[in-house]
């Protein structure tokens, strides 16, 4: 049985793959930051209705004890409830009420590029970063009010603030103090910029660059 000979009239031609490949590779570069991009506004937009509920949250806490959850320094099971463990504060609004199901998460605190001291560190995502401004828990169960927090935020639309909650944003970075500037998708894909929302009221604020909070 004679062998059947390669039909090369099936085969692309050297000048049909170099301009195949050059398409494929322009509507690649085109598709994939498009992709991206969409990856991040989803992300963002479930950032923006957690923290919303969030704020309902607290504020069904608020209408029943007459007072925020305060802002813990040590949590019960003696961890600092400070830094980037801030937003386990929130914990008294899934039990022994559960005013939220549970406490979600932020999808921009997974593996952030920088850690509290500027360095890179690698952790699974935590729970939004949350703040009472005027009412601090003391380690022997005292708590107090501090007016000073109070009377920072209240330069906002001439509204006083009581609560804050902010994301990670898509850059991933942790900066103390609310030092950066609010996330602006027109800055780019991955723009330098946390997600800030104060209450009551749940306002999503634009923080500028160098705006002292």
């Amino acid at each position: 049985m004679r062998p059947r000979s390669l039909d090369l009239r099936r085969a692309f031609t050297l000048i049909e793959l170099l301009i195949v490949v050059p398409i494929i590779a322009i509507l690649a570069a085109i598709a994939v930051p498009n992709f991206l991009h969409a990856q991040i506004r989803a992300r963002v937009a479930s950032v923006l209705a957690d923290m919303a509920n969030l704020g309902i949250a607290v504020e069904a806490y608020m209408a029943d004890y007459d007072h925020y959850p305060p802002s813990r320094t040590v949590l019960p099971d003696g961890t600092p409830a400070s830094g980037i463990f801030a937003g386990r504060r929130l914990y008294l609004c899934t039990t022994p009420v559960a005013y939220i199901a549970r406490v979600p998460l932020d999808p921009f605190s997974q593996d952030p590029n920088l850690g509290p001291n500027g360095t890179r560190i690698r952790r699974d995502a935590l729970e939004y970063l949350w703040q009472n401004l005027v009412v601090w828990a003391q380690n022997d169960g005292t708590i107090y009010i501090d007016y000073t927090w109070q009377r920072r935020w209240q330069v906002f639309s001439g509204v006083t603030f009581w609560h804050s909650t902010y994301s990670y944003g898509p850059d991933k970075d942790y900066q103390a103090q609310w030092r950066e500037p609010t996330y602006d998708p027109s800055n780019g894909i991955i723009s330098d910029g946390d997600i800030y929302m104060l209450g009551p009221g749940n306002y999503f604020i634009k923080k500028e660059p160098g705006m002292a909070i």
